[in-house]
């Protein structure tokens, strides 16, 4: 205290009483990876597949992630459409590859480990699978990475048909994710702006005279204006990178 200048001077000591552990909030991650023929079928200018270039981008994003935070879980659902076409447009359409886990190396060959099993793209069945195995626990942040190389064309309900009940029901999933509080980040490769899918509406009259990329964008926005979380259109050039 300074009585002749009228000042006094506080000192207030502290000290973090917190764990290191504590403080970081666990953190659930679930990639969703399309494994439908078209990911196999398309050849990157090195000579590598789709498939091959974006499953070697999520190990690598797998490793990067549990290096920086060792407790992180990362889970992995793929989806396309059963071998089994009297099970197209179920649950079946995609499969649990591994529970969320900070094991990189189970991750890693787990992903090597999916293969190609059909033709059509159910994401709403992976998104689906993806959200009931995220764990109920409290304060965890939850996390769904969807990698995908095209516009979904069934989904649980439907088959074979581009826009329509399945653009309905793709977007009612994603919106539960979103009220489930679970973070979305879409990654797609590969879409053609140019190519109408079904240019006459003969498998759904909603998807007459859209391209790709209008089917996209009627369900995830655009990059700009998402409707669901993140929305990334990539080449396959930069897959890697980006992802």
């Amino acid at each position: 205290v300074d009585n002749e200048n009228k000042e006094a001077t506080l000192q207030i000591d502290v000290k973090n009483l917190k764990s290191e552990d504590e403080a970081i909030k666990p953190t659930e991650i679930f990639l969703v990876i399309d494994n439908s023929k078209s990911m196999s079928d398309n050849t990157l200018a090195d000579g590598r597949t789709r498939k091959e270039a974006v499953f070697t981008a999520a190990k690598s994003l797998t490793d990067k992630i549990i290096q920086e935070q060792p407790t992180t879980k990362i889970g992995v659902v793929s989806f396309s459409s059963n071998s089994d076409t009297t099970k197209e447009g179920t649950l079946e359409d995609a499969n649990l590859v591994i529970m969320p886990t900070n094991n990189a190396t189970d991750i890693t060959t787990a992903i090597d480990g999916i293969a190609t099993t059909g033709v059509r793209t159910n994401i709403d069945a992976g998104l689906q699978i993806a959200k009931t195995n995220f764990s109920t626990d409290e304060g965890v942040n939850r996390h769904l990475i969807l990698l995908t190389d095209g516009v979904p064309n069934n989904s649980v309900g439907t088959s074979m048909a581009y826009s329509g009940a399945t653009a309905t029901n793709t977007k009612a999933t994603l919106q539960s994710l979103v009220n489930s509080n679970i973070n979305i980040i879409t990654v797609m490769t590969g879409v053609d702006s140019t190519y109408q899918p079904d240019p006459d509406g003969n498998l759904s009259a909603e998807a007459a005279g859209k391209t790709y990329r209008d089917l996209a964008e009627e369900i995830f926005g655009t990059q700009a204006q998402p409707n669901y979380g993140k929305f990334y259109y990539v080449s396959d050039e930069s897959v890697e990178d980006t992802i």
